[in-house]
């Protein structure tokens, strides 16, 4: 008789591990809200049951459509990239949050503001 392997946990911790650097995510849109002038939102996937158990992501895409200037912060980080009315932004490193701060004096419209995030497959 051929009983199943028993893992333990920190077995089951490296095959999850294995499996994310072999496969990766898939892409997932993140829905934005509007942002007043001056204003900014804050986004932590940690609380996501979805994203989380994929953490940290490792791509960052967005797509600013929404009409005004926007300063996107990446993770912890205090200097932030801006991205203007109209263009795109694709980061690349581990992160588990992004902020977006509205630098311009109009709202920035969340539905035109388009951002993907994901695990690449082969970064560790």
């Amino acid at each position: 008789m051929i009983l199943p392997r028993v893992y333990s946990q920190f077995d089951a911790y490296k095959i999850k591990k294995r499996r994310l650097f072999i496969e990766g995510s898939e892409s997932f849109n993140v829905t934005i809200s509007d942002i007043s002038a001056s204003e900014y939102a804050h986004y932590d996937f940690s609380e996501d049951t979805t994203i989380r158990k994929y953490l940290p992501l490792n791509f960052f895409r967005l797509q600013n459509k929404s009409g005004a200037d926007i300063k996107v912060y990446i993770g912890q980080k205090t200097n932030g990239e801006i991205v203007l009315d109209d263009t795109t932004f694709t980061y690349y490193g581990n992160f588990y949050s992004f902020k977006l701060e509205n630098i311009d004096s109009v709202t920035a419209t969340g539905s035109t503001c388009y951002v993907n995030v994901q695990r690449k497959p082969g970064a560790q």
